[in-house]
């Protein structure tokens, strides 16, 4: 089940009780127009405010996490042996899948929309081009494997975190 409550005053505002499996990652488009929930070996996403269904994306295994770029084109999914799925929104097709390697934790967007940033369990950080699926850039440190990372608002730079509690900061290679 999915409660979406309303920050300012408390309440719920709609309740999403169609749900198969454990929700591993939730997601909001830049106009909050829907809501993507992943669980199970599907993302559903769902119309806000009334919570229909808008479209199922089936998957061979629990995605990890789902993100919409900023620019409201694409949705993406990852899933842990390495593969991000990339959707047009708009027309709703899905584009050829980004083979990521073994280990993905994770694919966020830049804040223009053209880049994915992948996590990995090895301590690598991984740039994508989304028009091609080609990889653009790689990060290493002395880290353990990144759970997270998110672009700064300007897209020069990427935070992630680790599992050994680590935090760090990244200048985006040009």
């Amino acid at each position: 089940t999915v409660r979406v409550w309303d920050g300012t005053s408390g309440t719920r505002r709609l309740l999403l009780d169609r749900i198969d499996g454990v929700v591993e990652s939730v997601a909001f488009p830049a106009d909050s127009a829907l809501l993507g929930v992943a669980a199970g070996d599907m993302v559903t996403l769902w119309t806000l405010p009334d919570g229909k269904v808008h479209r199922r994306l089936w998957h061979n295994e629990p995605p990890v996490t789902i993100a919409f770029s900023p620019d409201g084109r694409w949705f993406a999914t990852s899933v842990a042996r390495g593969e991000i799925r990339l959707w047009d929104l708009r027309s709703g097709s899905e584009y050829p899948a980004i083979s990521a390697g073994p280990g993905l934790n994770g694919a966020w967007f830049s804040p223009d929309s053209k880049t994915i940033a992948s996590a990995h369990s090895n301590g690598t950080i991984v740039l994508w081009d989304v028009s091609t699926g080609k990889q653009t850039a790689s990060m290493y440190g002395p880290q353990r494997s990144v759970e997270w990372v998110d672009f700064s608002p300007d897209g020069l730079r990427v935070a992630s975190c680790s599992d050994d509690m680590m935090l760090k900061v990244w200048d985006v290679p040009s």
